[in-house]
């Protein structure tokens, strides 16, 4: 990952045993682009997804990876289908084709991983908490 493409807020998962196990999906509470360690550039502070202790660990940028956005992930936060469009509440907010989703709002962007759609739904002022 690279620090351009996180928000705080976002979701992202660890894939590599760190300060959170591998596999942990983590919540991104900081971000510092310019931070440095050998080869290693740019590192998160982040808390583990339902951690309600929110106990903070930093994560290098290259142990994060984005979450496959899928149609079940779309269904489960309350998006509606018909046909290849997706609905949420009275707005169209997400077009699905075999190369990803993209938004329809106030921008026009495609996109495949769940911490996309977060930021895609931020600019579009839904305040929405994704669940996974």
């Amino acid at each position: 990952m690279i620090a351009s493409e996180l928000m705080v807020g976002d979701f992202f998962r660890v894939n590599k045993d760190v300060s959170f196990k591998k596999g942990t999906i983590v919540v991104i509470r900081g971000i510092d682009a310019d931070r440095t360690f050998h080869e290693l550039k740019g590192y998160a502070t982040c808390v583990a997804l339902g951690d309600t202790d929110n106990v903070q660990g930093g994560v290098w940028l290259d142990y994060l990876e984005p979450i496959q956005l899928t149609p079940d992930v779309l269904k489960k936060n309350g998006l509606l289908r018909d046909g290849e469009s997706w609905w949420y509440k009275d707005f169209r907010m997400v077009l699905y084709t075999s190369k990803g989703f993209s938004l329809i709002c106030n921008v026009e962007k495609k996109f495949k991983f769940v911490h996309e759609l977060q930021q895609a739904m931020r600019i579009c002022r839904i305040n929405k908490e994704i669940e996974l």
